[in-house]
């Protein structure tokens, strides 16, 4: 599973990684340092731990979120 979400409203993009993208870390951190030029914020998480931390991810995403909003 890999997956990007975006929310407009707070211009936050949401993404859950597999494994590949062990391998391609400088495509990432270029693709992030882009979006983020453009006051894109990005909230990253490993396929397992969406899977299986569903709780912890769902709580750090959530206080992320509150965070954007009172910029």
């Amino acid at each position: 599973m890999v997956g990007i979400l975006y929310c407009a409203k707070l211009s936050l993009a949401i993404e859950v990684d597999g494994e590949i993208h062990k391998k391609r870390k400088q495509y990432d951190l270029e693709r992030s340092n882009a979006l983020s030029n453009q006051g894109v914020s990005i909230a990253r998480y490993w396929n397992n731990d969406v899977l299986i931390n569903t709780d912890r991810v769902y709580k750090d995403l959530l206080q992320f979120m509150k965070t954007l909003a009172n910029k």
